[in-house]
């Protein structure tokens, strides 16, 4: 994983953006069209994961095509109402990274995945051997870029 921004502190502020984000919206191209995706997810501090069902959708065909992506995650997003419409302002922090997304074939590697995935939304600690693979894809983002960017209320 490599931070564009190269500062000791980025690596916290990135982790904390994502781990208190609730959604992470994934992008892919087909063919010459962009395409954007909310997606339930996992990360273990260097890599990020996701599941679908095993039915070939859109998102499916894509990777298996073509497995650069592009990745965001926000939080803390607030609106400053101002007496002009063009005064108004938001705050923010966001998280933008590419990376490549492949498909875990391997069950272990799979349980230990959904385990990361569920423990984004969870506080109960899921034994992995009872995560059913029965019906369902989990993938992984090996993260080559990554950066952070936020504004503050004034």
């Amino acid at each position: 994983m490599h931070d564009k921004e190269n500062d000791n502190g980025a690596k916290a502020e990135i982790d904390a953006v994502i781990r208190a984000s609730v959604v992470m919206r994934l992008a892919v191209v087909d063919g010459d069209r962009p395409w954007l995706v909310p997606l339930c997810f996992g990360y273990d501090g260097e890599k990020l994961y996701f599941h679908s069902s095993s039915r070939k959708g859109r998102k499916q065909v894509i990777l298996e095509k073509n497995g650069r992506v592009c990745f965001e995650f926000e939080d803390g997003v607030q609106v400053k109402a101002a007496e002009k419409p063009c005064n108004w302002s938001f705050s923010f922090r966001t998280v933008i990274g590419e990376g490549v997304a492949r498909e875990l074939t391997d069950d272990e590697a799979k349980r230990a995945a959904l385990t990361c995935i569920i423990s984004q939304y969870a506080e109960e600690k899921w034994a992995p051997a009872s995560l059913s693979l029965k019906g369902v894809q989990v993938w992984e983002i090996d993260i080559e870029e990554i950066s952070r960017r936020y504004k503050k209320q004034e």
